[in-house]
């Protein structure tokens, strides 16, 4: 009898799972397909191609000198390892950085300074390389994408508030819980653009985590 209240009084919870309902086993299946994209994602290695495409195409859109560009993806490949991703790749920078450029062809021009007699890269400015490059770049994207909605929110925050009047206030000082706010708007604004999050985690939460993590490597302060 007390197995029969309690099974009674379970199904009559409004918060109940059925697995029989269809809206829920809707939910439960978009929930395990973003689980498994995002999963997916994160296990993705980070390519040689991927690196060169995103600096090119974003750090030197007017070329660089090949060293500068050795020495900027030493830096970047080992962000990319700082935040736990893998690599697809191994050896010296120098011919890593070579096999990319040759790999991604025509999107890269390649000529002979004469300054030290070293090679300058530039990025191709034809639609069909750009698009290519940036194709690669993507590659990269989730690495730095929580740093980038953070930044972006930043930006947001203190445009508005530019716009409208600091009252006295430094622009420079920014309410953490205001900031992480916006952040998780914008998450949510993007969210069929790319995720940042598991369903089963808060976006408030990671954005957080995020911007706790800024504050731990010194790019944000607290006052």
């Amino acid at each position: 009898p007390n197995d029969t209240v309690d099974e009674g009084t379970e199904a009559s919870l409004p918060n109940s799972k059925d697995i029989t309902s269809e809206p829920y086993r809707r939910e439960l299946i978009a929930n395990l397909a973003e689980h498994i994209l995002f999963t997916a994602n994160k296990s993705c290695a980070v390519m040689s191609t991927h690196i060169v495409a995103c600096l090119l195409l974003y750090r030197h859109r007017q070329g660089t000198d090949l060293s500068r560009l050795v020495e900027d993806f030493f830096s970047m490949k080992e962000e990319v390892l700082a935040r736990d991703f893998d690599l697809g790749f191994s050896g010296n920078s120098d011919d890593v950085v070579m096999h990319a450029i040759h790999l991604l062809g025509n999107c890269v021009n390649i000529t002979n300074t004469s300054r030290n007699n070293e090679f300058f890269i530039t990025p191709s400015t034809t639609i069909p390389a750009v698009f290519e490059l940036n194709f690669y770049s993507n590659g990269i994207l989730h690495v730095f994408i929580k740093e980038a909605v953070i930044a972006c929110s930043l930006r947001a925050v203190q445009s508005k508030r530019f716009r409208n009047g600091t009252n006295g206030a430094s622009p420079s000082l920014i309410s953490q819980e205001h900031l992480v706010r916006k952040a998780a708007s914008l998450c949510y604004l993007l969210s069929n653009e790319f995720t940042v999050s598991l369903p089963c985690q808060l976006i408030y939460q990671v954005c957080h985590e995020a911007v706790e993590k800024l504050i731990q490597y010194g790019i944000l302060l607290v006052a």
